[in-house]
């Protein structure tokens, strides 16, 4: 299966509806959006280093958790192509979408044989068919609206299998160091700042069918201070995470979750 093919099943280019000027879903409508995005993950900058930084947890996720065979993967909203790219040679078989094609032409170029579907899942669920036992959606619950969140979180608990595993981040903790200068741009220069705590996100994703088993936080340093104190010495003071009250204190978080039922079976359990 080539990248740019749908799966079997599929719809392909599906319907995506009219989105206003402040909505998520026109976030990326500009190649040059998508563009300045893909910078934010060049060799050396913070986010790079955040993204090696969850690569090494999630590589023992995925063992922990995937079937015996890799199973069905979907990463909801996969943007660029940073996430799947890198789950692809670990599941059975990889299904990405998103809303802009844009971010889809960039993904295209990191996969070797997803499927990367230019859709919007919360208009058309039929654009995918089956269950999944993995679903990914990274860089999402933070600047989606409440109505797109609740929409894309119904859409992902529909797909998803009984036993399988939701896996999502949160890259604006509410209580991260860097809370101090979100303060001073909210309260003092009246900027809108989009931030979730972990008790909110939690919240967020029971009142979606969904419970949080796991919870792991990356980035005590905060961005600026890594720029000023270099990767070396950042990673020295990253080690603290390693006990979890600290840990909660980090910028990013990435929540483990199954979905609610009466009964699970684990993989390897």
């Amino acid at each position: 299966m080539s990248p740019a093919e749908p799966p079997a099943g599929a719809t392909g280019l599906a319907r995506i509806p009219p989105a206003s000027a402040d909505s998520y879903r026109s976030r990326f409508a500009a190649a040059a959006l998508a563009e300045e995005y893909e910078s934010n993950y060049a060799p050396g900058t913070y986010d790079s280093w955040i993204w090696d930084l969850q690569r090494s947890y999630l590589e023992d996720l995925l063992a922990r958790r995937l079937p015996a065979d890799g199973g069905r993967y979907l990463d909801f909203a996969c943007g660029s192509g940073r996430v799947i790219s890198f789950v692809e040679p670990k599941v059975r078989e990889a299904i990405g979408v998103d809303v802009s094609p844009h971010m889809l032409e960039l993904a295209r170029e990191k996969v070797e044989r997803a499927a990367l579907i230019h859709t919007d899942l919360t208009a058309d669920r039929g654009a995918v068919t089956g269950k999944f036992d993995l679903i990914t959606a990274f860089r999402f619950l933070l600047h989606s609206e409440p109505e797109l969140r609740s929409a894309a979180l119904t859409t992902i608990r529909d797909l998803i299998a009984d036993d399988g595993t939701l896996v999502v981040n949160v890259h604006g903790n509410a209580h991260s160091l860097r809370a101090i200068p979100w303060a001073f741009r909210r309260y003092i220069l009246r900027q809108g700042v989009k931030q979730l705590s972990l008790r909110q996100t939690r919240a967020i994703l029971e009142q979606s069918g969904f419970r949080v088993v796991e919870a792991r936080g990356f980035g005590l340093v905060i961005a600026r201070l890594y720029r000023l104190l270099g990767r070396r010495l950042s990673e020295m003071i990253e080690r603290a995470t390693r006990f979890r009250p600290i840990e909660r204190l980090c910028v990013d978080l990435i929540l483990v979750c199954e979905p609610k039922s009466e009964a699970r079976s684990r993989p390897g359990g």
